[in-house]
């Protein structure tokens, strides 16, 4: 399949992305993942935090509570609207993760990015990767969660394969990653720690185990060096 052909996912996904904002509309879940980060995040707390594919806002919601200042975005505009409804103070954009991001560069000392980074073709994956990284100051790490290739409760596995590890499940597609595509996509961005786990949140949709790779990279650059 071609590059054009797998971006359609991104178009036609849209309804069914403001569909999920909808049903989970409300003060989002508590997910206290970003808990073991609590010293990176700290030692960056005077610099701005991106929430990038915020959805309705969990890790937003987790980054308000403690006083950072966090910009919220997401191509969904009913997640936003409903982050903009039930998150105080949050400040959003909206953004096309498909095409460059709208910020300057070295402009954020944290992206944080939760199941958000694993729903794109081989060459976006790598493209989206490498704005990430040129958005983060020197010293700032991205901080995100993408699907494990051991993730069979929610499609690992399973669907058309249109790219290896990337599954059309019918109106969208989505990548489960292995260690080695870990290292691939993200040891780009510089120094790279990861492990596997699984979560449950007190929501429907992830009542069961979801086995993901947690993921912690560091732009190289002379801002880290008195952390």
């Amino acid at each position: 399949m071609s590059r054009a052909r797998a971006t359609d996912f991104g178009d036609a996904a849209i309804g069914m992305w403001d569909g999920w904002s909808r049903a989970r509309a409300g003060i989002p879940a508590n997910d206290p993942w970003l808990d073991q980060f609590n010293a990176d995040l700290e030692a960056r707390r005077d610099q701005p935090i991106l929430d990038l594919g915020c959805g309705t806002g969990a890790d937003t919601r987790w980054l308000l509570e403690r006083g950072y200042g966090v910009l919220s975005a997401d191509y969904s505009r009913e997640a936003l609207r409903s982050v903009d409804e039930h998150l105080p103070g949050s400040k959003m954009a909206w953004v096309y993760m498909r095409r460059p991001l709208p910020f300057k560069a070295d402009a954020f000392g944290a992206v944080v990015s939760s199941m958000a980074l694993h729903y794109f073709d081989e060459a976006t994956t790598h493209a989206l990767t490498d704005e990430n990284r040129r958005i983060l100051m020197p010293g700032g790490i991205l901080l995100a969660r993408v699907s494990s290739v051991n993730d069979v409760n929610y499609g690992a596995g399973s669907g058309r394969e249109v790219e290896p590890g990337y599954f059309d499940h019918g109106g969208y597609a989505q990548r489960y990653l292995s260690e080695h595509d870990v290292r691939r996509f993200f040891g780009r961005i510089g120094n790279l720690h990861f492990f596997e786990d699984a979560m449950t949140r007190p929501e429907p949709y992830y009542s069961r185990p979801k086995v993901m790779w947690t993921i912690r990279a560091e732009k190289a650059g002379t801002a880290n060096e008195s952390l």
